[in-house]
């Protein structure tokens, strides 16, 4: 089913968007590469730079999130679909925010 290939691979939803959706879906795929990668960066750095690279992550979340809805408001994504990746994503910023840590 769809839900369970999404929560394995959440770019799967987006991999052959519709006429029009491609750029749309291409940034999505950025966006949720941009966490991974800053997010995997974030935790070898300290101070300064570990703040940062989480806030580039968490912003990279909510511009996923967004991309998502916009998406499925344009029918490149189902309803089921993308609840699934946005728990997703709603966890992966829950844990950025607890790496970014008191101010």
């Amino acid at each position: 089913s769809a839900p369970s290939a999404v929560r394995a691979r959440p770019m799967a939803a987006v991999a052959r968007p519709p006429r029009g959706c491609a750029e749309l879906a291409d940034q999505f795929r950025r966006a949720v590469t941009s966490v991974a990668l800053n997010t995997t960066e974030a935790v070898g750095r300290h101070g300064g730079d570990r703040r940062h690279l989480v806030s580039v992550a968490r912003g990279s979340a909510k511009e996923a999130s967004v991309a998502l809805l916009l998406l499925a408001s344009l029918g490149a994504v189902d309803t089921e679909a993308q609840q699934a990746i946005e728990v997703l994503l709603d966890r992966a910023r829950a844990m950025l925010w607890r790496l970014a840590g008191p101010k």
